[in-house]
């Protein structure tokens, strides 16, 4: 069997240069009341005077965070959750019937296979020439290392395949880290907020690294890295085009590049396969009221964050960022919701 590529070099990392897609913005946006439409005014409005002259310490209990790359506010919640059905056993006997990941072994070949009634890893005859890759794979399954096998599920049955997303159910619930972070924009322009969730016992354990001032961008995300474990995986929604591409451009604005970036199971992949036929889009909050039942009130959608985390720059008034934040804390546990609903589904 050929060996897999260490799991630590995955991640392409792009060159360390200095571009454009990493460089800050030379003129900040200015919001203006006057671009929101109705109904974003009057939040915006509501929310000014609600939380007027009112301390973010006094709506998030949280304690400020201190490291070498400076300062930035860190909010934990704990959410009741109802730890999923995992059905280990089921998994790992499905697991071993994807015999194409076997080097030599296409969709030809396991139709030959499948015709002399060769279904799984263990059915291969010991004068076989896959017997000892699948031998290998047997005790893959059984025992991990898990982020080679997601590499290899990914490469060869791609990134929306069902068996990738059932290898999931192998990994340790606390190992699942999902993620969604907060921007001031597209492309160059710095992460807000930072928030991602563990799953421990019955709960979300959630933790939220908030920026006060965008020179505590570096330390939010060195404070995130800090949490990160070898064999912790992502769980993100469209996190593979946006919010893991840019964690990684804004740290090495900051020089900070982390050495390994756990693999990331995107549930937007999955949902799509699921539900794209029955539902107008597959956008979080439109699978958050049709299959969830989550309706959300007094929510900022995200595209009007940016101004929003800008009028509080400009005023030091909490009011326009409180929504950020809870915002931020429902696509969590939105997230983790959506990836187990799915993870039922194609059992």
């Amino acid at each position: 069997m050929k060996p897999l590529e260490p799991f630590s070099q995955r991640w392409k990392q792009q060159k360390s240069v200095q571009s454009s897609i990493v460089s800050e913005s030379k003129t900040p946006y200015q919001p203006s009341q006057a671009t929101f439409p109705p109904d974003i005014q009057q939040l915006y409005k509501k929310l000014s005077h609600q939380y007027f002259n009112v301390s973010l310490e006094d709506v998030f209990r949280g304690k400020e965070i201190a490291t070498s790359e400076g300062l930035c506010y860190c909010i934990e919640n704990e959410i009741p959750f109802s730890e999923p059905a995992r059905e280990i056993e089921i998994t790992k006997k499905r697991l071993q019937s994807s015999l194409q990941l076997i080097p030599g072994i296409g969709h030809q070949t396991e139709h030959l296979l499948h015709h002399q009634r060769i279904f799984t890893f263990s059915q291969i005859p010991t004068d076989s020439r896959f017997y000892t890759n699948a031998q290998a794979y047997i005790h893959q399954i059984e025992n991990g290392p898990y982020g080679d096998l997601f590499w290899k599920f990914h490469q060869i049955y791609g990134k929306d395949h069902p068996d990738l997303l059932q290898l999931s159910r192998l990994i340790p619930l606390e190992n699942l880290v999902f993620v969604d972070i907060e921007t001031m924009g597209l492309s160059s322009q710095p992460i807000t907020l930072i928030g991602f969730g563990r799953i421990q016992g019955n709960s979300l354990r959630l933790t939220q690294y908030f920026a006060r001032d965008i020179t505590e961008e570096a330390s939010m995300l060195s404070n995130f890295y800090h949490h990160l474990q070898r064999e912790d995986f992502f769980v993100t929604f469209n996190g593979e085009y946006f919010d893991i591409p840019f964690i990684k451009n804004r740290s090495r604005y900051h020089n900070l590049d982390h050495p390994t970036y756990p693999a990331n199971f995107d549930a937007l992949f999955f949902a799509r396969k699921v539900w794209k036929k029955d539902l107008p889009n597959c956008k979080l909050q439109t699978i958050e009221k049709a299959i969830l039942n989550i309706h959300r009130i007094d929510d900022v959608p995200g595209a009007y964050c940016p101004m929003f985390y800008q009028h509080y720059l400009q005023t030091s008034q909490i009011g326009t960022v409180v929504p950020i934040i809870q915002h931020n804390q429902q696509d969590i546990v939105s997230l983790a919701k959506i990836f187990f609903r799915v993870q039922q589904i194609w059992r």
